[in-house]
């Protein structure tokens, strides 16, 4: 997310100051107060979604222009499926690359002097349990596992749309209301039509950050539109971000879950545009997820790393001795493990998990105890238990 200004976002930046002259103070605190209930409602239309799996294909490609972008005429495509479990706080993200790599031969030596190649897609599985966090990388057959202030997963998945952020902790209402953002501002012009729609036009800006919001009432306040101003030093290169909303799904109580997206990178004096298209396949909302839809399969060999303390200090890790199915429930397990590297002499690299007999210690108890009641009721209620014994 970045800040720019440019002669066109001027002119937007403009307006608020024209209007502050014309309009009331009165008047420009409720038009204010109507900007910012637009972010709360936003919010409540993501937090109304915290359990769902859906299945989707990322597609990178690039246009002639914004207009054959928005007819879907692409060039240079590229596509990938991926796959996102999410139950609250627990969350899978599953990229299904085929995981080839370029021949060495196309390998470039990057100003640090290392060699390295270029890929669209890699198979990468990010695992999360509240802020403990699992990342698999297919390729080298790597997991590193972190946890403390673990960062949030960073893919493009259907309700990022550029930059709510997965797990929702970069949306608008974060940013601009609950403080994330340094600085922040929130204007615009409020109640607006585009496209055929009644949208909420926000403008919010802060440090490093500069976005305009469409958020569209008839869709759970999903932003119909978004566009990002970005310009040095936050960016390399001076240039607009927009995302087009294409489609949304209604879901039970009045919820509203993106089901196609289009972000297009719009550079000054440069005709053709880079995008990114976000179509979901498959949804599923409400269903509670099982332990089978997080799971992933690490196989025997996998190095499992722990956090970098210290750049000088070798973060500790071992090895699988045999394949691993793992779930979120594991990373605390893993992290447990990886503590006592060096202090366990021939560590046991099996997953440890609670036996049958620990998991139904509970159940057993309650079901004992709910029977001792029953027979003290049949034993003791009048005309059975004592009564019968005063009999001569």
């Amino acid at each position: 997310m970045s800040k720019c200004r440019g002669f066109s976002s001027s002119i937007v930046c403009a307006i608020p100051a024209l209007v502050a002259l014309a309009v009331p103070a009165a008047a420009q605190d409720a038009n204010t107060q109507v900007l910012k209930a637009a972010l709360i409602a936003n919010q409540a239309n993501l937090d109304g979604l915290p359990t769902y799996k859906c299945r989707y294909t990322l597609t990178k490609a690039t246009a002639e222009s914004q207009a054959a972008a928005l007819r879907g005429q692409y060039n240079n495509v590229r596509a990938c499926e991926s796959i996102l479990v999410v139950d609250r706080g627990k969350e899978k993200y599953q990229a299904l690359a085929d995981g080839k790599l370029p021949p060495a031969e196309q390998a470039v030596k990057g100003p640090d002097g290392k060699m390295s190649v270029s890929v669209d897609f890699i198979p990468i599985c990010d695992l999360r349990l509240n802020d403990q966090m699992l990342s698999y990388f297919g390729p080298f057959q790597n997991a590193s596992v972190q946890t403390s202030k673990s960062p949030p997963l960073s893919e493009l998945t259907p309700l990022t749309m550029m930059c709510i952020g997965q797990g929702l902790r970069t949306s608008p209402a974060a940013m601009f209301l609950n403080g994330r953002a340094r600085e922040p501002a929130v204007f615009g012009r409020g109640q607006m039509e585009l496209d055929g729609h009644v949208v909420v036009h926000v403008r919010a800006k802060a440090i490093s950050i500069d976005d305009e919001y469409y958020f569209d009432p008839s869709q759970g306040y999903l932003p119909l539109k978004m566009v990002q101003h970005c310009e040095p030093p936050w960016s390399g290169e001076k240039h607009d971000v927009i995302l087009h909303l294409l489609s949304a799904k209604e879901c039970s109580r009045s919820r509203w879950f993106p089901m196609k997206w289009l972000q297009i990178h719009v550079y000054p004096n440069r005709a053709a545009v880079e995008l990114v298209e976000l179509r979901v396949t498959e949804f599923e909302p409400d269903k509670k997820p099982t332990d089978e839809d997080f799971s992933i399969v690490l196989p025997a060999g996998t190095l499992i790393q722990g956090e970098s303390e210290n750049a000088r200090v070798p973060r500790k890790s071992f090895r699988l001795r045999q394949q691993e199915k793992v779930t979120p429930d594991d990373i605390p397990r893993l992290a447990e493990m990886l503590d006592n590297v060096g202090k366990v002499p021939l560590m046991d690299t099996a997953i440890a998990r609670p036996g049958l007999l620990a998991r139904a210690k509970w159940p057993l108890i309650g079901a004992a105890v709910a029977l001792l009641a029953v027979a003290a009721f049949i034993y003791l209620r009048p005309g059975q238990g004592r009564s019968k014994l005063a009999r001569p």
